[in-house]
């Protein structure tokens, strides 16, 4: 028999809430085209991989693309969300999409639901494009029984049983109903309870009794107070159908205090009315029952010529349970492989290289041991040091709005430093001054008006992730590469790196890539302790700790990966013309009026990154 059940689960614990949560993100920043891509993959819009991959290869059906996406996000913020995202439902053919899958009536219901949701966030809370997307991925995250309105709805029902319980049935109303189980008693002299919750019949106060000498007397009293809420809904049980309500009854255990057993064999008003209606309860036979019952059936009358109530015997089960024909269990045995496995394959990381780490995940900033400093620790340099630390700085970093003030982002900061476990009190302020230098500080020194103030939220991407093949990466050809070339004397300086030669893909994470004037700059954020004074972070210190962290192998091999990535996604792409090179952003020693302190600025020549790109993939690379 068909059925559905209505389910308190939360619709943004749904998978439609999270492909919405993406596409709403692709629709907030259309020129961002990872993000685009992650909401064409979602089975709301439902491009394959190869249909993807085939319209990422068409530039005109690309651009006809982004064009569109540009269009949702003016009508959003045009004439609101609810008019965007009905165009964007008939526009991309959603409802048939989805209805073509095996569960596509819940997926749409879901769909459809969060659509109300969003709509209604967005007007009661006067929300933005960012601001419905943020308030949408907050409530994904909550870990709290559902809102009534955020509860999962059924799908399209019309010819299946509906289950719901009778709280949830309050005010609806149903063609038939079944009440097969309303028996459950009120006696909590049964349980184990150590502790009763009751209304103080002087004061009607709510209170617990965790054993007082009153303790028997405020148990009878719950236990009255529970059998009226029983009999509230057993009333709107029996008032939930407009053609006929069937209610099953008989001696069941625990039926004697229950609201069915007050109402269809009442007992004369008694100050123990637990006790009366159990011991009456246990005198009743199976005929008295039924004399009970017909008695009720003969005062109710008849309704259009039919009795009100009728009291029928329940039935037997027909025929014979099912049982499964019974298969014998096959023998199973685990397949044999006869190739060889490579392992010297694997996928890589600068962390992974350096630190012999197995987690290709983004690298996060640590203390040099060997560094001291007598100087009394003030402002941003009694921030804690360590990868904690350089975390929450990154998090902060990768959500901030360059272009404003650094005051308006102390909420944020005050979030960060709370959920890393850092004292809001004591590092708000040295931050926001932190983060106040860093966006004004000049970048480049003669290439005008370059800083972070000057970059908008669309001409930058966070944690840019790559991806690279790499083919017989071996320790002694980064060696002499690199020292071949200026970079310290080989083997001292990357003595850490990997051992044995590797293939496969490197991995990595770019912090910041952002665009300024048709230039692309590659930035690392720094939260390395140096000093507890800005001078420690001059040139000189700053080159050396680039050496002693092999950081300049790690900015190398980005700038490779930013290279390929620009020549894959700009036509005209020149490395001369396009890339402006790479910033190490040492943010605690940074300030805005001295930019020498804090910046390791770097533009490896156009022939080196083809060299090392070629020496990645296991080709000789030449030194002029």
């Amino acid at each position: 028999i068909p059925s559905v059940l209505h389910t308190t689960a939360s619709l943004f614990d749904s998978r439609e809430a999270e492909e919405v949560r993406r596409l709403l993100a692709a629709i907030a920043a259309p020129a961002n085209e990872r993000l685009l891509k992650t909401a064409l993959a979602t089975d709301i819009l439902g491009l394959t991989g190869g249909e993807l991959d085939a319209l990422t290869r068409a530039e005109d059906d690309w651009q006809r693309r982004l064009a569109r996406f540009h269009r949702y996000l003016d009508l959003w913020t045009q004439r609101g969300f609810m008019r965007m995202f009905r165009q964007l439902l008939q526009a991309e053919g959603v409802r048939p999409r989805l209805l073509a899958l095996a569960d596509g009536e819940r997926r749409l219901t879901n769909l459809l639901h969060l659509g109300e949701v969003l709509h209604q966030a967005s007007v009661e809370h006067r929300l933005g494009v960012n601001g419905l997307v943020k308030w949408l991925a907050e409530h994904q995250g909550r870990q709290q029984p559902a809102a009534e309105e955020h509860q999962l709805r059924l799908e399209r029902d019309e010819n299946a049983v509906k289950l719901v319980t009778i709280h949830k049935s309050k005010g609806l109303e149903y063609g038939v109903v079944f009440c097969p189980f309303s028996w459950r008693g009120a006696d909590l002299r049964r349980g184990r309870e150590d502790q009763v919750l009751f209304h103080d019949r002087t004061t009607h106060e709510f209170k617990r009794d965790l054993g007082s000498a009153a303790f028997e007397q405020h148990k009878q009293w719950a236990m009255e107070e529970r059998l009226a809420e029983n009999v509230r809904l057993l009333y709107v049980a029996l008032t939930r159908a407009k053609h006929c309500c069937y209610f099953v009854w008989g001696a069941f255990n625990d039926a004697e205090t229950s609201a069915a057993a007050w109402l269809l064999h009442p007992v004369a008003d008694a100050k123990e009315i637990f006790a009366e209606l159990a011991r009456h309860f246990a005198q009743l036979t199976d005929a008295a029952m039924e004399r009970d019952l017909r008695q009720l059936a003969r005062q109710a009358g008849k309704v259009r010529d039919a009795a009100a109530i009728a009291v029928d015997t329940l039935p037997a089960p027909a025929g014979e349970p099912y049982h499964p024909p019974v298969t014998p269990a096959p023998t199973l045995a685990c397949r044999k492989f006869d190739g060889a496995v490579r392992r010297d394959w694997r996928i890589s990381s600068f962390s992974s290289l350096t630190a012999g780490q197995s987690e290709d995940l983004p690298d996060r900033d640590s203390l040099a041991p060997e560094l001291a400093d007598e100087t009394p620790a003030k402002g941003i340099f009694a921030f804690p040091h360590g990868a904690q630390a350089g975390t929450c700085l990154h998090q902060i970093f990768e959500q901030l709005d360059f272009t404003q003030p650094a005051a308006g982002a102390h909420q944020l900061v005050a979030s960060q430093l709370r959920a890393h476990g850092f004292s809001e009190a004591e590092f708000a302020a040295p931050i926001l001054e932190m983060l106040e230098n860093v966006r004004n500080a000049p970048l480049y020194p003669g290439r005008g008006e370059l800083a972070l103030s000057r970059i908008s939220k669309s001409e930058r991407l966070n944690e840019l992730e790559f991806h690279y093949p790499i083919e017989r990466l071996s320790l002694a050809a980064l060696e002499d590469f690199f020292a071949q070339r200026g970079f310290g004397n080989g083997r001292s300086q990357i003595g850490r790196l990997i051992l044995n030669p590797v293939r496969g893909y490197l991995k990595g994470f770019m912090d910041l890539v952002f665009r300024f004037e048709e230039c692309f700059y590659l930035v690392d954020w720094k939260s390395n302790w140096l000093g507890n004074r800005a001078e420690a972070y001059h040139g000189e210190q700053l080159r050396a700790e680039m050496l002693r962290r092999n950081y300049h192998l790690q900015y190398h091999l980005y700038t490779v990966a930013l290279h390929r990535y620009l020549a894959t996604r700009l036509p005209d792409y020149d490395y001369e013309k396009h890339f402006g090179g790479v910033l190490y952003l040492f943010v605690r020693g940074m300030r805005a009026e001295q930019p020498a302190l804090g910046i390791f600025r770097d533009r490896p020549a156009e022939a080196l990154v083809n060299e090392l790109s070629q020496l990645l993939l296991g080709r000789e690379a030449r030194v002029e």
